[in-house]
């Protein structure tokens, strides 16, 4: 008797698993197996991209520096789903309140768009990486039917990736994931055949502006800083990096020999890690802008600078702003440090 239960139960085991083996997709698959380039790309060949799916689409113009330095903006809009009455019925709504099911049926599902403009990061900087060049870890099939292309995701629900290069653009589908591995399954449309792409690809693509914006204002770590200038009205101090290259014995040192040296080297590392909050969108730039503080220098990049300044928001606050070259454009900071450094500045400089 327990043989047979054994045999019974075992025989399930094995039903069931062929079934799930069937029903879900996974990395297990017949493939060509190896590595393969999808897009062979470089950096200074690569000039946007486009990413669209179902809550959001993000857009990046690339620009290249050089070969191997290039910097990003980008456009995100965020897609939401919220449930309203009709506008052309808002005031009767609001004088004459339906209910029940009758308020129901008056109501109506928009998706509602939220933009948003700033200059990418490190991680967008990474996913570019990525795709220089672009590449599967293996091709999965070529001119795949409907139920394959069901199978792996590639038939509804699915996102579009658009890469732009000199020599034109390339379209990507997006699909499902494997089982254990969560690597994506693409498709190229350009030959329809399906790969399969690791999946640390394509994580940054959903992520929210603010994990996405570069929030550096010199675009430049301390130790490639050779030296600075700051000037904040009638004052101005010069400092010199000495030993750079040494983390353990480097140090700056004020160009004049004069003055409280040690405070003001303190004062001018908090100024050159100062971080955005966010770039100025649009609809959010300041009135009266006036400036504060000005920092020029150099750097293994060549020179920069940037400039402090305070304005008028748009509700009519007062805020602090800062754009430099690395930023390009205006960013917003947080109100209490950048006014503690002008004050601050004001009291250690003669």
């Amino acid at each position: 008797m327990k043989r047979s239960i054994w045999i019974h139960t075992g025989l399930l085991f094995v039903l069931l698993g062929a079934a799930w083996k069937a029903a879900t997709p996974t990395d297990d698959i017949e493939a060509s197996s190896g590595g393969v380039v999808l897009l062979d790309l470089q950096h200074d060949s690569l000039k946007g991209l486009v990413f669209d799916s179902q809550k959001q689409r993000l857009s990046l113009d690339i620009n290249a520096l050089d070969k191997e330095r290039f910097y990003t903006w980008a456009s995100l809009t965020t897609r939401k789903e919220i449930t309203r009455p009709p506008p052309t019925e808002a005031t009767q709504l609001e004088s004459f309140p339906g209910s029940g099911e009758q308020a129901d049926s008056e109501l109506e599902t928009v998706t509602e768009e939220t933009e948003h403009h700033f200059k990418g990061g490190k991680s967008l900087d990474d996913l570019l990486a990525k795709l220089t060049p672009f590449s599967a870890k293996r091709l999965i099939a070529q001119n795949p039917d409907t139920e394959a292309l069901g199978k792996w995701g590639l038939v509804e629900d699915t996102q579009s990736l658009v890469i732009e290069t000199a020599t034109g653009s390339h379209s990507y589908v997006l699909g499902g994931k494997t089982f254990r591995t969560k690597d994506r399954y693409v498709l190229d449309e350009s030959d329809q055949s399906v790969y399969l792409v690791d999946r640390k690809t394509f994580g940054v693509l959903t992520r929210s502006y603010r994990s996405l914006e570069d929030k550096g204002l010199l675009g430049a770590k301390e130790s490639a800083i050779s030296e600075i200038q700051v000037k904040g009205g009638e004052k101005s101090i010069a400092l010199t990096h000495h030993n750079r290259a040494d983390r353990q014995s480097h140090k700056w040192m004020l160009k004049s020999g004069k003055g409280n040296a040690e405070s003001l080297v303190d004062w001018s590392k908090k100024l050159m890690r100062l971080l955005a909050k966010s770039y100025v969108q649009p609809e959010d730039v300041p009135t009266g802008l006036q400036s504060v503080l000005e920092l020029s220098g150099e750097s293994d990049n060549g020179d920069f600078s940037m400039t402090l300044s305070k304005g008028t928001d748009p509700t009519g606050d007062i805020r602090w702003y800062a754009q430099s070259t690395h930023t390009r454009k205006l960013v917003l900071l947080d109100g209490e440090q950048a006014a503690a450094l002008a004050a601050d500045f004001e009291g250690l400089v003669d």
